[in-house]
């Protein structure tokens, strides 16, 4: 993610307050990062 989520000194963590999940989620990095990639189509 673009957006870093970091964990208070409470040990709680503030919701993030963008659209949607409310992060900026860096694809590239995502796409860099992936393992495995399940193809929902083939469920059916």
């Amino acid at each position: 993610m673009h957006d870093v989520i970091r964990t208070g000194p409470d040990g709680h963590v503030v919701a993030p307050s963008g659209p949607g999940l409310g992060v900026e989620i860096d694809w590239d990095a995502m796409e860099a990062a992936t393992i495995h990639r399940l193809d929902s189509r083939s469920l059916s």
